[in-house]
């Protein structure tokens, strides 16, 4: 009777451990399926798929979706690299924002956009619109997508024959 007991109870220890495995299972899968995705990805999305189109070199990207405890603010970054000259890349750039509904003006000392802590000596590698298109996104307070890029030799092994260009996107925040 008491070696049926041990086997009853090793049975249900190990039915438990695969019940807990199970569970911990689904649950990363539920994660992965129905975390929310980030809208500031969305919505320079079209842009990297024309960069891409135009012959760019996606070397990376990194962002947060806004929904944690210390960010609400949907955010993303992206650095392209392009076979083309400097001022070629910027007339691409400036082209692929226009068809997506940005009017991109470059950055100065007197107008720095949200652009706010770039010092002076690196203003005028930055291009920006912080007026032309609203968020789509309900859940987010009102306001504009803050949208930016910067040409400049960063992650480029060939800054001769070849322009980088780093795209960053802000959304306003999620309400409370």
């Amino acid at each position: 009777m008491n070696k049926n007991k041990g086997r009853f109870l090793k049975n249900k220890f190990l039915q438990t451990i695969v019940v807990v495995i199970a569970l911990s299972g689904l649950a990363v899968l539920a994660w992965l399926v129905f975390v929310p995705k980030n809208y500031a990805q969305q919505v320079v999305a079209p842009i990297e798929k024309a960069f891409t189109d135009a012959g760019a070199v996606s070397v990376r990207n990194s962002g947060d979706n806004g929904r944690s405890i210390d960010n609400r603010t949907p955010y993303y970054d992206a650095v392209f690299t392009f076979s083309k000259a400097r001022s070629e890349t910027i007339e691409t750039v400036k082209q692929i924002a226009s068809e997506n509904g940005y009017s991109l003006k470059q950055g100065s000392p007197q107008d720095r956009g949200w652009l706010g802590a770039v010092a002076d000596v690196y203003i005028e590698n930055w291009y920006f619109d912080t007026s032309n298109k609203v968020s789509p996104y309900s859940d987010l307070e009102s306001g504009n997508i803050e949208l930016a890029f910067e040409f400049g030799d960063e992650d480029n092994p060939d800054p001769e024959n070849s322009t980088t260009v780093r795209l960053s996107v802000k959304l306003p925040s999620f309400k409370k």
